[in-house]
């Protein structure tokens, strides 16, 4: 989910209404993204701030302390995008470079099977353009329009014809086409170059949209 650089705004539940609440006072705020039961956000400089529950260290400030007010991560200027799994944050710098952190039971921070409590690089590449973080699993593009995933696998999620779980980055398919790509519970989503919308994982509820309930462990063309 995008902000326009703006003012942050939060929902409380404290009567039967929710309520805009606002976070701060602050109009720099960039891009946010919320996980299950924590919150990342970029500010226009550049900077990296999380909030909430921190077990394991999904917020990346190098403790599992819960943080009730957005603390900034880290000192870097650089932050591009960022997206938030159910315990897991995944972002990009403006160089290109990808970073994990939080827990990897499943390596959906693509840096292993230890949890990693502060920004991690993933591999070596700095040519990543798009990142978006599932439940326990993620997928992202690179500038070259190539498609990869990693992580939980038990439903196809990733894409790559098996379900077997993957701790590193693994490429899908061999094209070069891809979009843009958004990560769900346990399917993933994706639009190439041409617009034609391509679908995977879990279909149980029928979230594939190809018209069945049948588990998909490859990238599926949609037809409406």
């Amino acid at each position: 989910m995008v902000i326009p650089p703006y003012k942050l705004w939060s929902n409380s539940a404290s009567s039967a209404w929710a309520q805009h609440v606002r976070v701060g006072f602050e109009n720099n705020w960039q891009t946010i993204s919320a996980g299950n039961m924590h919150t990342v956000a970029i500010k226009t400089d550049g900077s990296l701030w999380a909030w909430g529950y921190n077990l394991n260290g999904v917020l990346g400030d190098g403790t599992e302390i819960v943080r009730n007010a957005p603390i900034r991560i880290g000192n870097d200027n650089n932050w591009q995008n960022v997206s938030a799994g159910f315990e897991h944050i995944v972002a990009i710098k403006t160089d290109g470079s990808i970073w994990g952190w939080g827990p990897a039971r499943f390596g959906q921070h693509g840096l292993g099977g230890a949890y990693i409590s502060s920004p991690t690089m993933i591999g070596s590449d700095t040519n990543w353009q798009s990142v978006s973080a599932g439940s326990l699993h993620t997928v992202a593009i690179k500038t070259d329009g190539s498609l990869w995933a990693w992580g939980i696998n038990q439903n196809g999620e990733l894409g790559d014809g098996t379900i077997i779980q993957r701790n590193v980055p693994v490429r899908i398919g061999s094209d070069f086409n891809w979009q843009t790509v958004s990560a769900g519970n346990s399917h993933t989503v994706t639009i190439r170059a041409d617009s034609s919308l391509w679908t995977w994982g879990r279909n149980s509820y029928g979230e594939i949209g190809d018209n069945t309930i049948l588990r998909r462990t490859s990238p599926v063309l949609i037809m409406p």
